[in-house]
């Protein structure tokens, strides 16, 4: 999944929202790297490693929980909004065509 991220973003240009996907694409590997080590997860070898059951369920649940508040939420809200409108070219179109009378 995140391989595909990179090839999609890389292969449509986008230059304005790289950036700030950053964050997204970390979270997406963290979440795959505890799904990897989680004892509901991935049960198999990796690489000649036994990988799978290396912390229980409830520790990794509130370990992704604390890292994705703590971290990824915040950074996250951060690279969005702080960028959002300095691309006229990019939001003006999406701005003058909204609908205010819903």
């Amino acid at each position: 999944m995140t391989i595909g991220a990179i090839v999609i973003g890389i292969l449509s240009k986008v230059k304005i929202g790289a950036k700030n996907a950053i964050w997204y694409i970390t979270f997406i590997i963290f979440e795959t790297v505890m799904v990897l080590i989680g004892s509901d997860g991935f049960t198999g070898t990796l690489f000649g490693m036994k990988v799978g059951s290396i912390i229980p369920f409830t520790w990794a649940t509130l370990i992704v929980f604390i890292v994705a508040m703590g971290v990824f939420y915040p950074w996250g809200v951060m690279s969005g909004f702080k960028d959002q409108f300095r691309h006229a070219e990019f939001t003006n179109d999406v701005l003058d065509n909204m609908d205010y009378t819903r």
